[in-house]
């Protein structure tokens, strides 16, 4: 089975679809440090939709325990927490 990384690309994709708009205007860095509700507006329905989105990408399934890994509301760490979920189940 191939490993899946989800990248900072992938985020941005999913981001502008749960958002319904665009992120380019974030650096990656800005974007690594946003927070899902201060900087980017998005309640716990749209980050479901960002998950679901990279699930659909990946045809990958990412558990709900992978929100509590969660260090902060960053979007540094939902990418660290899913991609620590996909290595655990590959």
């Amino acid at each position: 089975m191939e490993k899946i990384t989800i990248t900072l690309q992938d985020m941005r994709r999913a981001i502008s679809y749960g958002r319904d708009c665009k992120v380019d205007n974030f650096s990656d860095e800005q974007l690594l440090n946003a927070d899902f509700g201060r900087d980017l507006h998005m309640g716990n329905i749209r980050l479901a939709n960002v998950a679901i989105e990279l699930q659909r990408i990946y045809n990958i399934s990412l558990p709900i325990e992978m929100f509590h890994q969660m260090k902060d509301n960053t979007v540094r760490s939902f990418i660290e927490s899913a991609n620590k979920c996909l290595a655990e189940r590959a």
